[in-house]
Formats: structure tokens, sequence, C-alpha cells
């Protein structure tokens, strides 16, 4: 549930860009809702650690791990990355949004950046602009697997230091200029640890979780902080302290849904399971569709002379993004993971806030 609520708070803060864009106007105006990039963080932090944490004390398969994250990212993410390209490329005329980037196929220089896109290397800008979470996810991804590969002495003994190193590059004010060295140390990465936290907590200490009560006071008390948030903070705002407490936040929430989940104490509605389980497709699939159906409505408006409840345009707009993406997730994505997925692993129980 957790995966497509957040999902739908990067939708409606996009949503509310691209219609300022082409509208003038923003979409429902909620300036925090880029808070939900930070909730994935937090929760694959977690859900990674539940999953796999045994796999570090017993020095599990790293093959076996990458090729799991492996085929949950890419195929897809290149299924839509070549659409999307197509697009831009045939429709647009090359143009992608990014004023410095051009798609011409003459280029050499279209071709090492399209290259960086497919791998997920870290570049200044993508081609599918939320891209960049992907980057993160693959190096948190590549940590995590170092940690199996090296066991728990190492993991007890590098990820404390890589923390360390991240806030004290953070704390001294140190700025740096080329960018491979300034996405190594964001410390958003930060959130991806959190996660870590919560999880090993949530499956290795449940002892000290059983309590209804405490859940739901980490529900609500996660709720009334991003609402605190939205309404005192600026729109877009991400150093150091905004991290650590929009971490600290969506890791109460994360672990508070986990415990009610557990439980047994509610039962999440149907629209939401799908929606978390499309969440994926959507947050890929939402970008290129934005941008398209607001050109189409901003141009058919211009060239026709209407007018039309703009808050109702964008609800519609709103509505057919979330509905094509749950129906690439239902008819290419779902397909095409089960195609490379044909030896299933034993069932088990993972919290409904699973990857």
């Amino acid at each position: 549930m957790l995966r497509g609520i957040a999902a739908l708070l990067v939708v409606i803060y996009h949503l509310s860009a691209t219609t300022f864009t082409y509208f003038n106007h923003k979409f429902l105006n909620l300036t925090w809702s880029w808070v939900g990039v930070d909730v994935f963080f937090v929760l694959s932090g977690f859900l990674i650690t539940y999953i796999h944490f045994d796999d570090i004390i017993s020095k599990g398969s790293t093959s076996k791990y990458l090729k799991k994250r492996f085929m949950r990212i890419f195929p897809v993410y290149w299924v839509i990355l070549t659409s999307t390209v197509c697009i831009y490329i045939f429709l647009m005329n090359g143009a992608t949004g990014h004023s410095n980037q051009m798609l011409r196929l003459e280029n050499s220089s279209t071709w090492v950046y399209l290259l960086g896109n497919y791998a997920l290397f870290p570049i200044p800008n993508y081609v599918i602009g939320v891209a960049w979470s992907l980057a993160y996810e693959i190096l948190f991804y590549l940590l995590f697997a170092f940690c199996i590969l090296f066991g728990l002495r190492f993991t007890k003994s590098v990820v404390p230091l890589l923390v360390i190193s991240i806030l004290m590059v953070s704390f001294s004010g140190i700025r740096f200029f080329s960018f491979p060295l300034t996405f190594i140390s964001n410390p958003i990465i930060l959130e991806f640890f959190m996660g870590c936290l919560i999880g090993y907590l949530f499956k290795y200490k449940s002892n000290l979780l059983k309590r209804k009560h405490f859940a739901i006071t980490l529900v609500l008390l996660t709720v009334c902080c991003f609402v605190n948030y939205g309404i005192y903070n600026s729109p877009f705002n991400r150093d150091l302290f905004s991290l650590i407490l929009i971490g600290l936040v969506s890791s109460f929430l994360i672990l508070g849904a986990a415990v009610l989940d557990k439980s047994g104490l509610y039962i999440v509605p149907r629209p939401f399971v799908i929606l978390g389980d499309a969440s994926y497709a959507i947050y890929l699939t939402h970008p290129i569709l934005l941008s398209m159906m607001c050109r189409m409505s901003d141009k058919v408006l211009s060239g026709l002379h209407l007018k039309i409840n703009l808050s109702l345009l964008f609800t519609i707009i709103l509505i057919i993004t979330l509905l094509a993406g749950t129906i690439f997730h239902f008819t290419i994505e779902k397909p095409l993971l089960k195609l490379l997925n044909k030896k299933h692993s034993p069932k088990a129980y993972y919290p409904q806030v699973k990857v």
C-alpha cells in the first residue's frame, strides 16, 4: 500500500509542475508531495534488509541476490526507456525536456548519453526524469551485495563508517564539483540506511513492537509531521536536516504500517493493493504521459479557444496516468517478470509494504 501512496505523491508533484509549465496553474499545490521519493528510499532499505539480512549473516549467494535485483529494475525500465526515446526522437524532434540535451542519432554524444541511461550510470540528467532515483537504488543494491559477499563483520564495520563519512562531508560544508563525487556523497543515501535499521528491528526485535497502540501512534505521528512539514517548509528542500527529518518520519510510517499489517489489525483496500503492485510501472510511465497529455490539452484548448475547468482537466489527466500505468503493469510488466522468474521461491511472509 505504501508504495502506491508514495507513487501517487510523486505523480501529483510532477503533475503540478507540468500544469504550471503549460497552464500557469498548479494542481492541488501539494508542495511537500515530492517526499514520495524519500518514502521509496526508506522503504527499499527496510524491505531489502527484511528479506536479505539472513544472507549477510550466512554469506549467502551474492549472484542470486543481484540477479533478483537486476530483473526487478532493468527489464521494465528498458522497455519504458526505449518507448520514451522513440517518442522523443520521432514525435518531438529529439527534444527531451532538458535544454542542454537533444537526441540526435547522428551524434556520438547522444549514444554516450543513452548508454548512461540504459546502464543507470550516475549522470546529471536522464531521459526518464525520475531515473535519477533508480541510480541511487542501484548504488544501494551494490552496497548491500558487498555486505552479503563479505558477511556480518564487514557490514558492522563498513556501514557505520559510510554513515559517519556522509554526515561529516555534509556537516563540513564541503562541496564537490565533479558529478560522480556529488552523487556518492549525497546525504539522501542515509534514507536507505534508516530503512535498513527499521527493517532489522522489525525482523529481529519484533517483541519490542508488538503493541498495536505503538504502531497506531507512529502512523498518526507521521501524518502530522508530513502535514506540518508541508505547511511550514519550502516546496523543495533536500538539505541534510530535511533529509534526516523526512527519513525519520518515513521510518516511523513504514514501521508502524508493518506492525499493524503483521498484527492483522487492518485490511488494505483492494484499490491500494493494485496501486502498490503497479507503483513501479506508474513511477516510470508518468513523466512522459503527463508531458504529452498536458502538451496536447494546451494545443487543443488554445487552438479551439475553449475554456474548461482546469482542476477537472488535471484530475482527468491524473486518473488517465494512473490507469495507464496500471494497465502497463498487468499487460507488460507482470507477464515479463513472470517470464524472467520461471522458478518461484518458497512462500514466506512479507508485509503489505513489500517491494
